[in-house]
């Protein structure tokens, strides 16, 4: 009798230990997740930046279909708005076909939309958030710079990007390679020249940009 008691204590003992080992692994795992998902979310710009071109959008425009690089930049815009408050400053490519066209396109422009896109709107952001002059009308990130203009639609923490582009002082540093566009003449600024036309702004291929970018206050 005694013996079968003792059994009986030691597994209520165990049963309640281990209980308490389940508790303590199931909050470890709660805190580890909450940790990782503030970790991608800081992280967010290069984490994309990485994943996005190599493993999601994989298709790249042809001269008829937009694809994969306006996707990215649908993409950037949405990443800025994940996590974050109506109220949060943040950076958005609007659609304006001949500002795309002319940060993208020049010739001058040493800029990919695969592998610039979502850091010059993450960059963006972050330098803009804090500052308290009026009005905010440019950015002068790590790596990018251009102008800005503050978007009363909203919640007025939108600020829409045009004419961008990499620091002077990163293309001093850089390859000879990379000061000489990657994107002229592509399927991509061909598409963009087309809906910067007036006359052409309507067709197809320029309604599919609109619905790959998003709305910057949706």
């Amino acid at each position: 009798m005694t013996s079968s008691r003792q059994k009986h204590q030691r597994a209520e003992h165990s049963g309640k230990h281990g209980g308490k080992e389940s508790g303590k692994g199931a909050v470890v795992g709660i805190v580890f997740a909450v940790a990782l998902a503030a970790g991608l979310y800081m992280f967010r710009g290069p984490v994309g930046s990485f994943v996005l071109p190599k493993f999601v959008l994989t298709k790249t425009t042809s001269a008829k279909k937009p694809d994969g690089e306006f996707a990215l930049l649908g993409w950037a815009n949405w990443l800025e708005k994940v996590g974050t408050s109506a109220d949060v400053v943040r950076c958005c490519y609007a659609v304006n076909f001949k500002e795309m066209h002319d940060s993208w396109c020049s010739t001058n422009s040493s800029l990919s939309m695969m592998d610039d896109g979502i850091k010059i709107l993450s960059q963006c952001s972050e330098n803009l958030r804090g500052r308290t002059e009026y009005p905010i009308e440019s950015f002068h990130a790590d790596k990018y710079e251009g102008k800005v203009r503050h978007s009363t639609r909203g919640s007025g923490a939108v600020f829409l990007i045009s004419e961008f582009k990499r620091r002077a002082s990163r293309l001093k540093t850089a390859k000879p390679s990379d000061a000489i566009s990657p994107m002229a003449g592509s399927p991509v600024c061909k598409i963009l020249e087309g809906c910067a036309n007036d006359k052409t702004k309507g067709e197809k291929p320029c309604r599919e940009v609109r619905k790959l970018l998003g709305d910057c206050f949706a």
